[in-house]
C-alpha cells in the first residue's frame, strides 16, 4: 500500500519493481497509477514519458546504493526516439492543416453552388417583400444541420480508428488523454457547424445584394 507520509509524488519517486515475467512495463505503470489514484484520491494522474533528464535522475538515485557498481542506459536511443516522435508530430500537424484547408475549400464551394442554384428563388422572395433574415433562415437551418451530421459521421469514423489503434497497440492507452480526445471531438462539431454557417451567410449575402444582371453570370 502507498501512503502520503512515505512517498512524495509531487516531487517524484522511483520504484524498483520485481514484476512477473509475462507483465510488460506498461502493465506495471497501469497498476501503480491505479493504486496511487485509489489510495490518494487523485482523479487524474499523467505518466510522463522517458527522456534523458529523467534517466539521469534515476541513474543518480540507483548509483547512490552501495550494492550498485555501474549503471548502463541507452541515452542515445531515448534521445533518438524522442526526436523522431517530435518529427512525426510535425508531419501529422502539416497533414492535418492541409486536410483542414481542403475541407474548408470543399465546404465553401459546395455551399456556394447550392446557394447559386437557388439564386432566383432568393430574388423572388425579395420581390414579394421578404426580409434578409427571413430568406436566410431556411438556408442556415439546412446547412447547419448538414454540418452537424457531417461532423457526427466524422467522429464515428475517428472513434473506430481510435478503438482499432488501441486494440492493436494497447500501450497507446497510457499516453492517451481522454480530456484531449473530448476537446478534439468538441472542436470537430463546432468547426463543422461554424464552417457551414459562415459559408452560407457570406454566399447568401452576395446574392441578396446582387444586381439582376449578376444573377445570370
Amino acid at each position: 500500500m502507498l501512503y502520503k507520509d512515505v512517498f512524495n509524488f509531487e516531487e517524484g519517486e522511483v520504484f524498483l519493481i520485481d514484476k512477473p515475467l509475462e507483465w510488460t512495463s506498461f502493465d506495471v505503470v497501469n497498476l501503480i497509477r491505479a493504486v496511487i489514484k485509489k489510495y490518494h484520491g487523485i482523479r487524474k494522474l499523467k505518466v510522463d514519458y522517458a527522456n534523458t533528464d529523467s534517466i539521469k535522475e534515476i541513474e543518480e538515485w540507483v548509483m547512490n546504493r552501495k550494492i550498485v557498481k555501474e549503471v548502463v542506459s541507452q541515452k542515445s536511443l531515448i534521445h533518438s526516439i524522442n526526436k523522431n516522435i517530435n518529427r512525426i508530430g510535425i508531419v501529422i500537424l502539416i497533414i492535418g492543416a492541409t486536410l483542414l484547408i481542403m475541407a474548408v475549400t470543399l465546404i465553401g464551394h459546395t455551399v456556394r453552388l447550392s446557394v447559386y442554384s437557388q439564386r432566383f428563388a432568393v430574388r423572388s422572395m425579395q420581390l414579394v417583400g421578404a426580409t434578409d433574415g427571413f430568406i436566410m433562415k431556411p438556408f442556415m437551418k439546412n446547412f447547419v444541420f448538414q454540418g452537424l451530421i457531417g461532423s457526427l459521421l466524422s467522429l464515428v469514423i475517428l472513434s473506430v480508428f481510435l478503438i482499432a489503434a488501441m486494440r492493436t497497440i494497447p500501450e497507446l492507452k497510457i499516453i492517451t488523454s481522454y480530456r484531449i480526445i473530448f476537446l478534439i471531438y468538441l472542436s470537430v462539431i463546432v468547426l463543422g457547424v461554424l464552417l457551414t454557417t459562415l459559408s452560407t451567410y457570406f454566399s447568401l449575402k452576395k446574392y441578396l445584394h446582387a444586381d439582376i444582371d449578376e444573377l445570370y453570370d
